[in-house]
């Protein structure tokens, strides 16, 4: 797959910011409180993505995940957060990249409490626990028309 590239953005750990607190430490602290820092190259804009909450160590590699999840051809954000009521299944927010305004834009229609996973391009999978905490619901979506919508088949 070939992704369209927008070189006047990028999100670097160096230039993120991804803790206001002087005093955490990624060798010794874990989780908390982040903001992705998302920087335009040319203007030097940024556009400050959360607050996202994690128990997992503030590193970039460890909490963000940047694919194209929308298969628009643009890379996308996927930020990790706290766990649905102490399981297993890690909560994340996806932050899609809207070209027509230059910036990302948190996803709307979709159900961010659970893992998610790309089963194919342009499509998602997101599993979280059932309310009797013994099974677990799959919900897939797929991106039409600049939005989430829900999928019905086991695979999309």
């Amino acid at each position: 797959m070939k992704f369209k590239v927008v070189p006047v953005l990028y999100i670097d750990e160096e230039q993120t910011e991804l803790t206001r607190d002087k005093s955490y430490n990624p060798k010794t602290s874990i989780g908390g409180a982040y903001n992705i820092l998302v920087t335009n190259k040319i203007n030097h804009k940024i556009q400050v993505l959360g607050t996202e909450v994690t128990a997992l160590p503030r590193i970039a590699s460890k909490i963000l995940v940047i694919e194209d999840f929308n298969g628009d051809g643009y890379l996308d954000i996927m930020a990790a957060n706290l766990p649905i009521a102490q399981s297993g299944y890690l909560a994340s927010t996806i932050y899609v990249y809207k070209p027509e305004f230059k910036n990302f834009s948190e996803s709307e229609g979709i159900i961010q409490q659970g893992t998610i996973d790309t089963p194919k391009p342009g499509c998602i999978s997101v599993e979280y626990p059932h309310p009797n905490n013994f099974e677990t619901i799959t919900d897939f979506y797929c991106w039409k028309n600049g939005k989430w919508k829900p999928v019905n088949l086991k695979q999309p």
